[in-house]
């Protein structure tokens, strides 16, 4: 059912928690999409998208928090209907402690934007689909909160073109489009996952899982690495060809110099995953030069491919996870060094 686990920096591990879920208990499980955020005493919050209350596998979903010493609670429980289904992106909190995030479906079927006060009372911020047309359908990804309180976010489906969108909602619950990806060839499609990245100058930097200049033989592409402006206008830095520079990017990290850090799923080394390649770590600089920093799969009991984007320390150090590989076959914790 999946659990929260602590790697210190010598790569001790240590299994805070272990989900329990359906059908054994009202927990939390399968938290394997959003990341986790860290409060000012060290405690834990993420979503799950089923278990809960009144999820069955695979639907319902839950926001819970885990202490510093493993304590497990659920915030909430997603019922499925009015109030979300389905939580696949991470949280992001304001000063006073309420929680903000989004649930693919329910609502009015496409998925919402909700608020968890501290107390854990839910609130939905805006219904996906209420728009006559060119709304965003299926939010994904984590939310971005800048000082005014408006929130950023992408959606996987919808738009003008169906490709998915970058969108905006105010604290008075308006929403505005700021992106419609058009997809192959010329743009990006379905931003699956990849939360957006804010600059000091308000722009959005994020990855679409597929679109792109390059065809992956079912017109789809192998996603795209763009940028977004306050006013919505949107350029491609980085098209992902599948091979060589990788394939399908599945997070993004802003370093201190502006640079770009990243995962693919596929692309890179030919030797590994019968030739499709078991992913790449690369960084992306602000004239839209990418550098592939490693490619995995190449030596024997090394990760293989990406589970998530990096994070980042304050030496450079960029850690992430693969799903695949490693001395048990079941997956790792890298860290790569400058």
């Amino acid at each position: 059912m999946g659990s929260v686990f602590k790697v210190t920096p010598n790569g001790t591990e240590t299994l805070l928690h272990s989900f329990s879920g359906y059908p054994y208990g009202d927990d939390a499980e399968y938290p394997a999409v959003a990341k986790l955020i860290l409060d000012e005493k060290g405690n834990l919050y993420g979503t799950s998208p089923s278990g809960g209350k009144f999820g069955l596998q695979g639907q319902g979903g839950a926001v819970f928090k885990v202490t510093a010493d493993g304590e497990e609670s659920v915030l909430y429980s997603f019922t499925g209907n009015a109030d979300g289904n389905e939580p696949l992106g991470g949280l992001v909190r304001d000063s006073a402690g309420n929680a903000y995030g989004t649930a693919f479906y329910g609502g009015l079927g496409t998925g919402v934007v909700f608020k968890l006060s501290p107390g854990g009372v839910e609130t939905v911020l805006y219904n996906f689909g209420s728009q006559t047309s060119g709304d965003g359908n299926n939010p994904i990804g984590s939310l971005v909160r800048n000082s005014a309180g408006n929130l950023y976010g992408t959606t996987e489906n919808g738009g003008a073109f169906g490709f998915g969108t970058v969108f905006k909602l105010a604290p008075d619950g308006t929403e505005t489009i700021l992106h419609s990806f058009a997809g192959f060839p010329n743009d990006g499609a379905f931003p699956a996952g990849v939360s957006l990245l804010r600059d000091p100058a308000g722009n959005f930097y994020g990855a679409t899982i597929y679109g792109g200049a390059y065809d992956n033989s079912v017109g789809f592409g192998y996603g795209t690495v763009f940028k977004v402006t306050p006013s919505g206008t949107e350029s491609v830095l980085l098209n992902f060809n599948g091979r060589g520079n990788g394939g399908y990017p599945v997070g993004l990290v802003r370093g201190s110099s502006g640079n770009l850090f990243g995962t693919t799923e596929s692309g890179g080394s030919t030797s590994c995953n019968d030739g499709g390649g078991c992913g790449v770590l690369f960084e992306l600089n602000s004239n839209g030069k990418e550098t592939v920093l490693y490619k995995f799969g190449e030596s024997s009991g090394d990760g293989e491919v990406p589970a998530a984007g990096v994070i980042r320390d304050s030496a450079g150090n960029l850690y992430g996870t693969t799903y695949y590989g490693g001395a048990n076959a079941c997956g790792t914790v890298f860290k790569y060094t400058p």
